[in-house]
């Protein structure tokens, strides 16, 4: 996904493929690859979260959480062209309501999205937020 993305930081100019090209990728990524891999991730987080317990089977969270926290954003909130690509994995969307719901993590984003002047669900701080002037962030 960060090749894709970011393809010209791994060396891999945009005129080295045809759009055409970069959309099938993308198709690709969001059909197959990332199903694949959420699958796995939602098995694992059915168990976890049953068990009020984090990725690594810990009581608090690991660097391993605030990684896949913020990939798990990065996919509710649509950058890989999917907006619904999470839709079909309760697991994960609980675990990261879960996490957002920690205290510091809540607090530190109340407190940035406070700064920016925006309105929110407070019950997700990282859900879709608009401002209030109602562009979309």
């Amino acid at each position: 996904w960060s090749v894709y993305n970011y393809h010209e930081r791994f060396g891999i100019e945009k005129d080295h493929f045809s759009e055409n090209a970069l959309s099938d990728i993308q198709k690709n990524l969001n059909g197959k690859i990332f199903p694949k891999h959420l699958h796995f991730l939602e098995d694992r987080l059915k168990i976890s979260n049953r068990k009020n317990l984090w990725l690594a089977n810990t009581d608090s969270p690991t660097i391993c959480d605030f990684y896949w926290a913020s990939k798990f954003t990065d996919l509710k909130a649509g950058k890989t062209g999917n907006n619904n690509l999470l839709n079909d994995f309760p697991a994960i969307l609980e675990y990261l309501n879960r996490f957002n719901r920690i205290p510091e993590i809540f607090e530190y984003y109340n407190d940035i999205i406070s700064n920016e002047n925006v309105e929110y669900n407070t019950d997700d701080p990282l859900s879709q937020h608009n401002t209030v002037g109602g562009d979309s962030i």
